[in-house]
């Protein structure tokens, strides 16, 4: 093994060197920069933290006595986290919650598998559940109206998205 003697220069193609990554003189290649490990798994990260939100917000709810259930109290947080930190598309957060998006129809199989086990309960006392939902449904349309035109009045720009009847 030579100590401190330089290699003789000879022909790189020769000493097995490539374009993309040259050998040195003397034939070994220069040692590579140390790689960053790639995320292992960003779904399992981003329900990692979208679990803590929610458990933060049954903490914060049980503590501060309030009647707001626990998995809003997190939403919120995690709003405001993802507002404040300019939280970008391509985040673990952000993939878990499409992954979820994905397989959104699955969450609504325990809600069917409920309608089937109480359809007598349902079939009794039908008419109070229709009159209810009907009048929820009429109470949320009528506070959306209201609201959006009392956002135009506020901001004094009328939306109206169908055009006037004289345009073309």
């Amino acid at each position: 093994m030579p100590t401190g003697r330089s290699c003789p220069t000879a022909d790189r193609s020769r000493r097995g060197g490539s374009a993309s990554y040259p050998t040195s003189r003397c034939g070994r290649s220069p040692p590579r920069p140390p790689q960053r490990a790639p995320a292992r798994a960003p779904v399992i990260t981003g329900l990692t933290w979208l679990l803590a939100f929610q458990v933060v917000g049954e903490v914060i709810v049980r503590v501060l006595d309030v009647t707001v259930p626990g998995p809003v109290a997190g939403m919120l947080l995690l709003f405001v986290f993802l507002r404040v930190r300019r939280y970008g598309d391509d985040g673990s957060i952000v993939r878990a919650g499409s992954a979820l998006l994905r397989h959104l129809q699955l969450f609504f199989v325990p809600a069917g598998v409920g309608i089937v086990a109480y359809l007598g309960v349902l079939g009794d006392h039908a008419l109070p559940i229709v009159v209810a939902l009907l009048g929820s449904w009429l109470a949320g349309l009528a506070v959306v109206g209201w609201t959006a035109v009392g956002l135009e009045r506020l901001l004094g720009k009328p939306r109206d998205d169908l055009g006037r009847a004289g345009e073309g």
